[in-house]
């Protein structure tokens, strides 16, 4: 195994029970996903296919620890067990020597998996169609991706809607749900009726309407009671926004300014300079 340099990295292939997993949340290094309950459909996988992203591991004496890939030693040895019950050779594990200060090495461990993420559905449909076109089946596709084989089949319809309408679902600018609808229209009509939702509200509801013929409902905007319990939620912290600290803040400002609890310099003081501050300014005409 190399790096993007091409140089050589030190790596082995090892038993997932040569690993040693920390088990007491006393000891330095422990990580509580070691208890987390395995995900059947894992071990399966690992059963079919072996464990194919390689662990990052460290020495610490004799034992070997894992940086990254605890989830996968686990599913490794319950895979195991079942192969050997069955008279199967057991799998074993790529692994990775990674070398440096414990504290440098388990912020490695955080990174990993921080930016670990479900994989969007565009990108999901894209690897059934490739799986499909190498020759795999709608079950053995449904089976690794961890779906439906109905969900197999709708990802091909998506692929197949408007080159318009399917950008605003690769951007994820359009909710799968009502990308689904729009597929069960003429391709020449999905961009019209698409245009008809954004005037009315691009809902579920909305969508079926224009499948099967119906009334477009007008979505409303929140009226000031919504809002304020919208506004007290966020200062209470019990409304978790995806940000900082400084943009909830920010965002209870506006809000705040919304409802008329603070006066439009008031905002404006609390804001930090960008493009909500500006907005503020221009629609009150502020210079």
């Amino acid at each position: 195994m190399t790096d993007l340099r091409g140089r050589s990295l030190p790596s082995f292939s090892l038993d997932p029970d040569e690993v040693t997993l920390l088990t007491d949340p006393g000891q330095k290094g422990y990580d509580p996903r070691v208890t987390y309950p395995l995900d059947e459909e894992m071990v399966q996988s690992i059963m079919r296919h072996g464990v194919i992203i390689p662990i990052v591991v460290k020495r610490d004496g004799n034992r070997i620890l894992p940086v990254d890939g605890r989830q996968r030693v686990l599913h490794a040895r319950e895979a195991n067990k079942r192969l050997i019950d069955q008279g199967l050779q057991p799998v074993r594990i790529q692994a990775v020597f990674r070398q440096g200060e414990d504290q440098r090495l388990f912020l490695a461990s955080l990174a990993a998996n921080t930016f670990r993420r479900q994989d969007r559905v565009y990108v999901m449909a894209l690897k059934a169609a490739q799986a499909l076109n190498y020759g795999s089946t709608a079950d053995e596709v449904a089976k690794e991706l961890r779906v439906t084989t109905a969900t197999v089949e709708n990802y091909l319809k998506l692929l197949q809607l408007h080159p318009k309408i399917l950008n605003l679902v690769k951007a994820n600018k359009l909710s799968y749900t009502v990308a689904m609808r729009l597929a069960k229209l003429p391709r020449d009509q999905q961009v019209p009726k698409f245009r008809e939702l954004v005037k009315a509200g691009t809902t579920n509801a909305n969508a079926v309407r224009v499948v099967i013929g119906g009334k477009l409902e007008r979505v409303p905007p929140p009226n000031r009671q919504q809002l304020r319990r919208v506004a007290d939620a966020v200062d209470a912290r019990a409304f978790v926004l995806a940000g900082t600290q400084s943009q909830v803040g920010d965002a209870y400002a506006v809000l705040a300014w919304v409802l008329g609890r603070v006066s439009t310099e008031e905002a404006l003081d609390i804001l930090p300079a960008g493009p909500v501050a500006e907005a503020i300014k221009k629609g009150m005409r502020i210079k």
